[in-house]
């Protein structure tokens, strides 16, 4: 499991500075393909970035190319603003660097850059949805004060922390897999998930079960858009 910006996995490049906004330094390209690029780098002011001096450090990186960027910049606090990965899209931040790293590496994780752009683009939608419960989205199945403030204070919220720690790294079957769901079955783009429970009674993912699993979700501030309920993207 990433944990920091430094242990991300990706093609890496030193950037040449010259010419970027003067509160950056040690800057550095991760890359996926042609198409996708975490652009690092550290700010170098006892103010935080702002998101004119974010943006501006994308269009600097990008020049005249036309490619997908995400600038993560680290301010001297260590706390992490990402800008992109669309030149309009609002900054997002302060993170920590365990949360800015793993949202990154999910994308640089994706088989192609179309597909990278659109993962961290849907993970910085959802960061600031709701700041409240950072990473995450009720779905509709619980209020956003019961997620912040009632839940944290259940007997079963420890145990659902260490639980669940152990899926951040995973992806894919491997995180359906370590939470005891399998697919069932297609289901347009996707595929339906289901339980032993659940098949024994001839369905897919029972409310029960459903709500076990997004409370181990909760415990982690993994992103509900990220690891959808009902679907698996194949």
């Amino acid at each position: 499991m990433v944990d920091s910006l430094a242990g991300l996995a990706g093609r890496r490049a030193t950037v040449d500075g010259a010419g970027a906004p003067a509160e950056v330094r040690d800057l550095q390209a991760v890359t996926l393909d042609s198409l996708f690029e975490v652009l690092l780098a550290r700010w170098d002011s006892a103010r935080s970035p702002v998101p004119g001096k974010l943006r501006a450090l994308r269009q600097w990186r990008l020049g005249k190319k036309n490619f997908s960027l995400v600038a993560a910049v680290t301010d001297r606090q260590g706390k992490v603003w990402l800008a992109g990965p669309g030149g309009n899209d609002q900054p997002v931040g302060p993170l920590t660097e365990s949360e800015a790293a793993r949202m990154l590496q999910a994308a640089l994780e994706e088989p192609s850059g179309p597909s990278a752009r659109k993962r961290i683009a849907d993970l910085l939608k959802a960061r600031r949805k709701d700041d409240s419960v950072p990473g995450l989205g009720g779905e509709g199945l619980f209020a956003q004060h019961y997620l912040a403030k009632v839940l944290p204070r259940e007997s079963v919220w420890r145990e659902a922390v260490a639980r669940a720690r152990p899926w951040l790294g995973l992806r894919g079957m491997a995180l359906i897999d370590a939470m005891g769901f399998s697919a069932l079955r297609p289901a347009g783009n996707g595929l339906v998930l289901t339980s032993k429970t659940a098949q024994q009674n001839g369905g897919g993912v029972g409310l029960r079960a459903l709500m076990r699993w997004r409370c181990c979700l909760t415990a982690t501030s993994i992103s509900m858009r990220a690891a959808r309920v009902l679907t698996l993207p194949r």
